[in-house]
């Protein structure tokens, strides 16, 4: 009934990239997400979505993961439109429900369960108290119980002002009104609670001229005694649908208006509301400062409270990405029927390290994502997680999930390629190295760059991109258009040195990443058909697990993407992967044979299958396992560390 439902309601719906678009959530015990915005703009992907809907058939309802998950995936990126009306739209069983956009949305919910939630409970009204006038301050020249004025404030509520300078602006606005003795005193706490109660409403735009008519029809055409009239117009930009300026005009000529501007943020032009307003004399300007780490990230305390756990490391959020990432896995290894048997799952719930391996990169990020991961897909003993084990290595010795930068014959090759001048990084570490080459990168990823064209605003915008896309603040020179060169730079940055770029495409520096963890992965599959086979003829096995977990770095990522022609299929065009991105290899047994399907999964998305575009099984849903192993030699290694010291 309810995926009739959704496909009738999105059938009535115009999709397409300028109209609308759909993302889609579902939450029992897990959250899944089927379609991002940006692939749910046409009817048939949105249908396709609709219609591989599973029930979970567990009565687990966790709708704050839900929330939490499509607040923290639809971005940008995700194909999320900032000049465009956003609705959420929630299905629940049995129960009404009320769903906030923010916290501030929190008194709204709380007014409604009590007038809706308990049938036959009579909410007690509480009668305002009679709020004194305050002690007006002695350095105010004129007596503020003696004003008589009407104050119209308009109050920009776009995404333009980020939130911490939202809530910043509420608080002003609650400073600016309590000196004031307004009504009978009662009207004052009415007023500053509806300052409490302002919410953004997600666009950038302004509509200030349909705000001033408003003012006009339904307050200054009553044409009411006051002596005084003022608007106070606070903003934080000049973005306005329409022309304010002539009605800004009228009102002041035909009623007697008063005007005054705040500027808020630096994204509202002071010429503009120099002009709005009647002159300079008339514009106030409120900028904030913001804190900066030390590394020189633009980070305010809202950013430093979401990433808690410092530069670099992973967030609350990225680890409960993790554990539903694990919990679906979970979900899909623990069927039974995937071995050929119909009977036997492929990883038993009590984590035997005899069916699976995890190996992670040395960085923290990589073991907390790993861990957490793995510890999602088995029981727990006594309600705690199972540890998995998970191997490592030294960075110098790892060729499976580090990137070798080190190699004398690649180092010399990147140097010709960035035109660094011989000897310049002869007494440098690796570590110096690598940061020597990401600058000389940097220099050229932003060429032709109108925002992001400075190597100081280029060293930030990785971490930019990541904290605009989490809804926190950054600094005001980073708009939409900005974000997107962000994301092109950072592509560079790594595409340069993996080698997967394309004027400079070097397959040799791409096996040198990633072709011993592209062998193993085939290597993997090879002996496992093996070893399937000795056990059809009765012989044990254990030469081989069932599930192997890489974590690697993302300039690997890139290079495995790019060695098995998968990188414009899965990403796109100048994109890095996501956090928590995973590409699946599976082995399956059909008509007699072996089979491999790849597929691959964003947090924003359910995996898809990419099988088809991969190199050697073009057109395939599953491709041969002969096929598949022999897809991609030329980018395969077996010997890593002798091809970096004797490769020529």
């Amino acid at each position: 009934m309810i995926k009739n439902f959704l496909g009738n309601f999105t059938f009535g719906l115009t999709l397409s990239p300028d109209d609308s678009q759909v993302a889609i959530y579902t939450y029992s015990g897990l959250t899944t997400g089927y379609t991002t915005l940006a692939t749910g703009n046409n009817i048939a992907a949105v249908q396709a979505a609709i219609a591989n809907i599973r029930f979970d058939g567990t009565s687990d309802r966790n709708l704050f993961q839900a929330l939490t998950r499509e607040e923290s995936e639809v971005s940008p990126q995700s194909g999320w439109r900032s000049n465009y009306k956003h609705v959420l739209i929630v299905t629940s069983a049995d129960a009404n429900a009320f769903f906030a956009y923010n916290f501030d949305q929190l008194p709204y919910a709380a007014q409604w369960a009590f007038n809706f939630g308990c049938p036959g409970v009579q909410q007690s009204t509480l009668t305002p108290t009679t709020t004194p006038a305050p002690t007006q301050d002695p350095s105010v020249p004129c007596q503020l119980s003696t004003l008589n004025y009407d104050v119209y404030m308009i109050v920009d509520t776009s995404a333009q002002i980020q939130a911490a300078d939202f809530s910043a602006l509420k608080q002003a606005l609650v400073g600016f009104v309590n000196p004031f003795p307004i009504g009978d005193g009662k009207t004052q706490g009415y007023v500053l609670d509806t300052i409490n109660q302002l919410l953004q409403d997600g666009s950038n735009g302004q509509s200030l001229k349909l705000s001033l008519q408003a003012i006009q029809g339904a307050y200054l055409n009553q044409r009411y005694p006051t002596a005084n009239k003022l608007i106070v117009y606070f903003t934080g930009n000049t973005n306005w649908d329409q022309d304010p300026n002539q009605l800004m005009n009228q009102l002041k000529a035909n009623f007697t208006v008063s005007s005054v501007a705040v500027q808020w943020t630096s994204s509202a032009d002071v010429n503009q509301l120099s002009n709005l307003v009647g002159g300079s004399n008339c514009v106030n300007q409120v900028m904030r400062d913001a804190e900066r780490m030390s590394n020189g990230v633009f980070m305010t305390n809202q950013s430093k409270a979401y990433y808690h756990r410092g530069s670099g490391q992973l967030t609350d959020m990225g680890i409960r990405q993790a554990i539903g990432l694990g919990r679906e896995l979970r979900a899909q290894l623990q069927q039974a029927g995937l071995t050929g048997n119909g009977s036997v799952p492929l990883l038993s719930e009590e984590m035997h390290p005899s069916q699976a391996y995890f190996q992670s990169f040395i960085f923290e990020r990589n073991l907390m994502t790993l861990g957490a991961m793995g510890n999602a897909i088995f029981n727990t003993i006594d309600g705690v997680n199972i540890p998995v084990p998970i191997v490592t290595a030294q960075m110098a010795n790892d060729y499976l999930t580090a990137p070798q930068c080190d190699c004398p014959w690649y180092l010399n090759e990147v140097d010709m390629f960035l035109s660094i001048p011989p000897g310049a990084t002869k007494n440098l570490s690796t570590i110096e190295k690598s940061m020597f080459y990401i600058g000389r990168a940097l220099e050229i990823a932003i060429q032709n760059k109108s925002i992001v064209n400075t190597i100081e605003r280029a060293k930030q915008a990785e971490a930019l991109h990541e904290q605009y896309i989490a809804g926190l603040p950054v600094p005001d020179w980073y708009t939409p258009e900005a974000d997107k060169e962000a994301q092109i730079i950072t592509y560079l940055k790594y595409a340069i040195l993996a080698g997967v770029g394309p004027n400079y495409h070097k397959p040799s520096w791409i096996s040198q990443r990633t072709g011993f963890l592209l062998y193993t992965i085939t290597e993997n599959m090879r002996k496992r058909v093996e070893c399937i086979q000795e056990e059809i003829n009765g012989t044990a096995c254990a030469a081989s697990r069932n599930l192997y977990v890489y974590s690697v770095h993302d300039t690997m990522v890139l290079a495995l993407l790019d060695s098995m022609n998968l990188l414009n299929t899965t990403l796109g065009s100048n994109q890095t992967p996501s956090a928590l991105a995973a590409i699946f290899f599976e082995l399956w047994f059909r008509n007699y044979s072996y089979y491999v399907r790849i597929r691959y999964r964003l947090p924003t998305q359910a995996a898809i299958t990419v099988t088809q575009y991969a190199r050697g099984c073009e057109g395939s849903e599953f491709c041969e396992i002969s096929q598949f192993v022999n897809c991609c030699t030329i980018y395969t290694t077996p010997t890593p560390a002798e091809d970096c010291w004797v490769y020529s």
